[in-house]
């Protein structure tokens, strides 16, 4: 059995990247194949799911920085104010993400950032 990891070079020195959500579920072994990430962006995307959820090891990161710059005015404002989709989005991203590593999470939209406590994805900010 040939494993992945032979296979793929390693990026050892990458520490920040940035993805969009739906691509999130293709990356099952990005903490082997960039083990000093420590910042990961993602584009929010209010629809995401993985119907293949098979067991993967999780991300180890610092900082989440979920991106909503891309909306307009009327899909900025929905999403700044349901932050019950905001804790939906963190929630599907545990998959992938262990949050007991996580620092910081923040959604940022335009100049300004809505800062999560990753323990208990409550606002700080």
């Amino acid at each position: 059995v040939i494993k992945p990891s032979i296979i793929v070079v390693q990026y050892k020195n990458l520490k920040v990247l940035r993805v969009e959500a739906e691509f999130l579920h293709n990356m099952r072994s990005l903490s082997v194949l960039m083990p000093c990430l420590e910042v990961l962006e993602i584009q929010y995307s209010p629809s995401v799911k993985d119907n293949s959820r098979i067991s993967v090891e999780k991300i180890r990161i610092r900082e989440l920085l979920i991106r909503c710059d891309g909306f307009d005015r009327v899909h900025r404002h929905k999403i700044i104010s349901k932050k019950n989709e905001m804790i939906g989005f963190m929630n599907e991203l545990k998959f992938y993400i262990a949050f007991e590593s996580l620092e910081c999470i923040a959604f940022t939209y335009s100049k300004t950032s809505i800062l999560f406590d990753p323990k208990t994805l409550q606002i700080i900010k």
